[in-house]
């Protein structure tokens, strides 16, 4: 069988790494399989030349009435690390289970997920699928919190340094880059739902992805707007002016919701302490731990 390789994390840049990272994954889990594999789900364009993207990766029958499924995306510090779900299908000889693991190239994600698919060809494999789920599902809130942090620290939102005047905005003196990072972030956290086993974190964590949500709204002209096109500033100036009875009234939102933000933020990190004192004192795991450097890479 073969080994986790380092270079699998650039799998998308290079075909030679990708083909690699694919026989990886054939080698490894013929080993686990009790029959010759067979083609399951086939990731090709309309004129059979293959879409290397990833999704799927790798798919073969594995067993009798058996089938995986590896869907593998480029790291992503927001994006989820590990999940793993079943779905069903009707065949002529009977019904086909299929396990489909969807993953980014770390060596735990690889080792917990051929012990997982090594479990699902033998039977009992729900166990494990629901315990990695969960650890996973933890360690992608904990990189998404703190990656907040430090977006929140970097930009210096306590500091008041989001925070725009109507002059300074009417002369073109802002950041438009700025507000394409809000709208990035804030696109990525929407995008994805987070379940957290604390029920005021996940209340306060939501809190503030929707306040990052009412400025990004307002900063796109209410999703009218892809800040990634090149605009200059005085185009910019003019949507607003199209939008917005005046700048005043573009800032006055803008400043309340980021005020609003600063509130939701603050009362988030209180919770954060709050959890982590209580789980301290019960001698059990604190919620909220460092993330590996390279998870935020």
């Amino acid at each position: 069988m073969m080994e986790y390789n380092a270079d699998f994390k650039k799998f998308l840049k290079a075909e030679g790494i990708y083909r690699t990272n694919q026989e990886f994954w054939r080698s490894s889990i013929q080993g686990l399989s009790k029959i010759a594999l067979k083609d399951w789900v086939k990731n090709e364009y309309g004129n059979g030349d293959e879409i290397r993207d990833g999704n799927p990766l790798f798919s073969a029958k594995i067993a009798v009435g058996k089938a995986i499924r590896i869907i593998q995306s480029s790291r992503d510090a927001l994006k989820p690390v590990w999940a793993s779900w079943n779905n069903t299908y009707s065949a002529d000889n009977g019904e086909l289970h299929e396990l489909v693991v969807a993953l980014q190239p770390y060596k735990e994600t690889y080792l917990d997920s051929l012990q997982l698919v090594e479990q699902f060809v033998s039977g009992g494999y729900s166990e494990l699928q629901d315990k990695l789920n969960l650890h996973y599902n933890g360690q992608t809130n904990r990189n998404r919190i703190k990656y907040l942090e430090n977006f929140f620290e970097r930009t210096g939102l306590q500091e008041n340094s989001w925070n725009l005047s109507v002059s300074k905005f009417r002369k073109a003196e802002f950041d438009l880059n700025f507000f394409k990072k809000i709208m990035n972030v804030s696109q990525a956290l929407l995008f994805y739902e987070s379940k957290f086993g604390n029920k005021a974190v996940e209340r306060e964590y939501q809190s503030v992805v929707n306040g990052l949500r009412k400025i990004n709204k307002t900063i796109t002209i209410n999703a009218k707007y892809d800040l990634e096109y090149k605009w200059s500033k005085k185009e910019y100036l003019h949507l607003v002016h199209k939008y917005y009875p005046s700048p005043k009234t573009f800032i006055s939102r803008y400043n309340k919701e980021v005020d609003a933000l600063e509130v939701r933020v603050e009362r988030f990190a209180k919770t954060l302490r709050n959890q982590a004192v209580a789980a301290a004192k019960k001698r059990k795991p604190i919620f909220y731990l460092p993330v590996p450097e390279e998870q935020l890479r």
